[in-house]
């Protein structure tokens, strides 16, 4: 089966705290990786190619924004999600722009972050394994799933083999 990866971006240590170990215990079996600095952030997001990443808007270091934008320069099919706590609708719309793929308003319910990381899981791995446009494949059959995604990777669809493999 695929590997579920998501980093976080956010200068609030306890924040971070919670949220691993809230992602790695018990049922959810997530691989999280928690980032208070933005520099150290991007020095090694690549390496680990998170499937989805939450970046905080208001960062003592960096603004999120170009954050955002670093991101998406070296990780284009990871899903972004702005993750700030003003619930303001000129960040929500920057960020949007900017090319983040969803905005929360912290604080998040449980819940409602569980149910946007299982969204955007699906609509990465949906997107990887759909490369080619000819079939349209179960994500729970991982053999299949499995298959295509090397395929496609082949075939020259992704840059590389190594990119490839960051995904399981």
């Amino acid at each position: 089966m695929f590997r579920h990866c998501v980093a976080f971006i956010d200068d609030d240590e306890d924040l971070l705290f919670y949220l691993k170990h809230l992602l790695e215990g018990g049922r959810h079996k997530i691989e999280v990786h928690c980032y208070t600095s933005p520099k150290e952030a991007i020095s090694s997001i690549q390496k680990i190619y998170p499937g989805v990443i939450f970046i905080d808007y208001q960062m003592m270091e960096e603004n999120g924004l170009v954050i955002l934008s670093k991101i998406k320069k070296l990780l284009p099919l990871s899903k972004i999600i702005m993750f700030t706590g003003e619930g303001n609708e000129n960040v929500a719309v920057q960020a949007m722009k900017s090319g983040a793929d969803d905005y929360l308003v912290k604080p998040v319910h449980d819940q409602v972050l569980m149910e946007s990381l299982e969204t955007y899981f699906k609509e990465f791995f949906s997107y990887l394994i759909r490369l080619n446009g000819k079939y349209d494949y179960p994500l729970s059959d991982p053999v299949i799933a499995h298959y295509e995604f090397l395929r496609s990777a082949y075939s020259g669809a992704m840059k590389s083999i190594k990119a490839v493999c960051y995904f399981f």
